[in-house]
């Protein structure tokens, strides 16, 4: 079991956060797997960025106190730590993904940190890797394009009120609405993400499936073999 880090944007991190986001799926370097055999058997180890029971750390865009503008490498978690307040807000820090600001804060926010410099003590969220799948981009499902937390790409590119409060259903039923399907939605999202190009590319994917806990991984009882 090993510990690493994962980036994700801001309308995935609000999937995490709303628990409505349990897979994602990442580009694999491998591109030369035999088709035949990974049909026949899916659960690859080789070339994987992850496994089944390892944990994987988010990644966000962050910002310190402006007392403290320095790289994020250099923050003083003891510094920006709180003991008090809510769960989500004890690392003391700014988040962008939405809005989240400390209880009791010391300075004014400092500059937004890309999400790739996110020191490990301020992640707020830990995943549970429960599968890891080697398959082609377009196996996709419908149900899993929803488990990819589309709802939160759709609303965010929408241009309409916030959907807070919808139901899981009524959300489902607007991404439907606007896109035609989940699935639709996904290969918007994909190429907002990697290129005009990359849906069609059609590449060997990892898809990963995993359960979502809203702490920092140091927090957590289990205790990876490793660390990356």
């Amino acid at each position: 079991m090993t510990d690493r880090p994962i980036i994700f944007s801001g309308p995935m991190v609000r999937a995490l956060l709303a628990d409505s986001k349990t897979q994602t799926r990442r580009v694999l370097k491998k591109q030369d797997w035999p088709e035949g055999v990974v049909r026949l058997y899916p659960h690859q180890t080789e070339g994987v960025p992850c496994l089944p029971g390892d944990r994987l750390w988010v990644r966000e865009v962050v910002a310190a106190g402006a007392c403290c503008d320095l790289p994020p490498a250099q923050w003083a978690p003891s510094f920006w730590r709180r003991e008090q307040g809510s769960p989500a807000n004890r690392n003391g820090l700014w988040y962008a993904a939405d809005g989240l600001s400390p209880d009791h804060p010391i300075t004014d926010r400092g500059r937004w940190r890309p999400s790739i410099h996110m020191p490990r003590w301020a992640s707020r969220l830990t995943l549970a890797v429960c599968e890891v799948r080697v398959e082609r981009l377009h196996d996709i499902t419908e149900q899993a394009a929803s488990a990819e937390g589309v709802c939160h790409f759709v609303e965010q590119h929408s241009g309409s009120a916030s959907w807070d409060g919808l139901s899981s259903a009524d959300r489902t039923a607007l991404v439907r609405q606007i896109y035609g399907s989940s699935l639709k939605a996904f290969q918007h999202l994909w190429e907002t993400l990697h290129g005009p190009d990359s849906w069609a590319a059609n590449p060997w994917v990892a898809a990963i499936s995993f359960r979502v806990t809203p702490a920092n991984i140091d927090t957590l009882p289990e205790q990876a073999g490793g660390q990356a």
